[in-house]
């Protein structure tokens, strides 16, 4: 049988069975890379001129954007954190959360997202140092990206307490909405001593 007819007769038969015949390279997904949560530390930081007294209470999440494949660059980025402090001897938990999406990630180089909490609110709600409950998710071009050590808190000891810990966020952390940004919504947006990754809406909402 020629070649032609062959092919012709291979799409009837995968049209009577319901298969489609796209393309091969229409069956095949776009490699998508790689995006490890690589640090996760705090800090208090001043913007430049700022007295001592107006210090901000920062968190940096390093992420590292693997090679993959035949990609230089990710899709759209989203970078998403919940804090739990523990507060005083009753150990109440104060829920923070915000999120910022960035257009995109250069594969094989290590870019750091940063959030903060104005002086108002440290002082406010008497926040020192690490919290005791940390979350970081991201995505990539709508795909989840595997948790790593230092995406999640050492203080969650299993899948159910992370669940409880995330669902609670959800459902108290009204109360702070708003509070904790990215940095473009910072004095530090321009700060040269604290590269940062292009923001998507460099004016937008910080829980987008």
């Amino acid at each position: 049988m020629p070649l032609m007819q062959k092919t012709s007769a291979l799409a009837l038969a995968l049209a009577l069975s319901g298969v489609p015949s796209a393309p091969l390279s229409a069956q095949q997904p776009a490699a998508v890379t790689p995006i490890e949560v690589s640090n996760f530390t705090c800090r208090t930081a001043q913007p430049p001129g700022a007295p001592s007294s107006q210090a901000w209470w920062e968190a940096s999440v390093e992420l590292n954007a693997r090679s993959a494949p035949g990609t230089r660059f990710t899709g759209r980025v989203k970078v998403a954190l919940t804090l739990g402090f523990e507060k005083g001897l009753s150990k109440e938990v104060e829920f923070y959360q915000s999120s910022v999406e960035l257009v995109a990630l250069e594969a094989g180089r290590v870019s750091t997202v940063r959030f903060y909490l104005p002086p108002e609110i440290t002082k406010r709600d008497g926040l020192r140092g690490a919290p005791k409950y940390h979350v970081v998710s991201v995505t990539n071009a709508g795909k989840e990206m595997p948790a790593t050590a230092a995406s999640r808190a050492s203080a969650f000891t299993g899948a159910a307490m992370l669940g409880n810990f995330l669902a609670k966020a959800a459902a108290d952390g009204a109360a702070n909405a708003g509070l904790l940004v990215p940095q473009h919504l910072t004095p530090f947006w321009q700060d040269a001593t604290r590269p940062s990754p292009t923001p998507l809406r460099a004016g937008g909402n910080s829980n987008n």
